[in-house]
């Protein structure tokens, strides 16, 4: 089975910006936090309206069987609308003008592990496997490009002056790059999903250090996610921090339904839909061809014609 937990602090702020979301929908489990920027006189979280878009845009597929490709269509247009609205935020008035967020997700088939990344801003997505852990997305920032042009080492990354400068983001970027991979996820990985106000006063290696030392003492996930962002409040990182912590594991006692026996009930409600698309008349034309043929029936048995004239077989029902 895979579980998850999340939490999330003002971090020493006034409001809370961040969100996140963990979220099950048919064969698929969606993941996710965002990292929304302060609105000057408003009390609107910038990180929650990404995360309630993303529940509602998932909740209309639960009942939905979605193949790989599908899939990356549909995390493509949810990263389409999801800028949208936000540079349409942007133009409703001065005050909502810098209005962005950033935006971690990950997407995983429940069977099959295969799933996607999906990353904007300066949210972070870390894979814990076989005791080693990896960053799996770009981040948006201009401490992170002078990261890839070797100007600055690996260590340095969270302690740049410009760690917090966005080169792309949800809203007011009008063409955001996003960062979207494909992945095959293995039985037992760990996925660290955070945004960047954790890396204020610690660092990937200090998190998964912390998160092993609960683990040992026989703490839950849920215990080792909240004692780690407290500690975190008590260093006062001055800005909102959210940790989301996914273990992926298969539930072997899970009936599995494989893709073939997928594709089997995608084919019946493909004819069934088309089915409803062919042209079968109104209901008005049903219920008229209908009562023709009862009147025939009542016709010949009683040849009086003032008689079947009169027949209604439906006049029970308007009582």
């Amino acid at each position: 089975m895979i579980s998850g937990y999340a939490a999330t602090s003002n971090g020493g702020l006034e409001e809370n910006n961040d969100s996140y979301i963990i979220f099950d929908f048919g064969d698929w489990l969606v993941a996710g936090v965002c990292d929304g920027s302060a609105v000057t006189y408003s009390s609107i979280n910038t990180g929650q309206i990404a995360v309630v878009i993303i529940r509602d845009y998932f909740n209309r597929l639960k009942d939905k069987v979605l193949n790989h490709d599908q899939m990356q269509k549909e995390l493509e247009h949810l990263a389409y609308t999801l800028s949208r609205i936000y540079l349409s935020i942007n133009g409703m008035s001065e005050n909502f003008s810098s209005v962005c967020t950033s935006m971690g997700l990950v997407v995983v088939e429940k069977i099959s592990l295969r799933g996607f990344v999906m990353n904007i801003g300066s949210t972070e997505i870390q894979l814990i496997r076989n005791g080693q852990y990896s960053r799996i997305c770009d981040l948006h920032t201009v401490a992170y490009d002078e990261l890839k042009k070797g100007e600055i080492a690996e260590n340095e990354l969270y302690h740049h002056p410009k760690r917090a400068i966005l080169t792309s983001a949800l809203g007011v970027f009008n063409e955001p790059v996003i960062d979207l991979k494909s992945m095959t996820f293995e039985t037992n990985d760990i996925l660290l999903l955070s945004t960047d106000g954790i890396f204020r006063v610690t660092s990937p290696e200090g998190i998964i250090q912390d998160l092993a030392e609960n683990s040992e003492a026989n703490k839950s996930m849920k215990e080792c996610v909240d004692l780690l962002i407290k500690k975190t409040e008590s260093y006062d990182p001055q800005d909102n921090v959210t940790l989301c912590v996914l273990n992926l594991a298969v539930d072997t006692e899970r009936p599995v339904r494989t893709l073939k026996q997928r594709q089997i009930n995608q084919d019946n409600l493909n004819r069934i839909e088309k089915a409803l698309e062919q042209p079968t008349g109104s209901i008005k034309e049903k219920r008229a061809d209908l009562l023709d043929q009862r009147k025939s029936r009542y016709r010949n048995q009683n040849p009086n014609p003032a008689q079947y004239n009169q027949y209604d077989p439906f006049e029970k029902f308007r009582r």
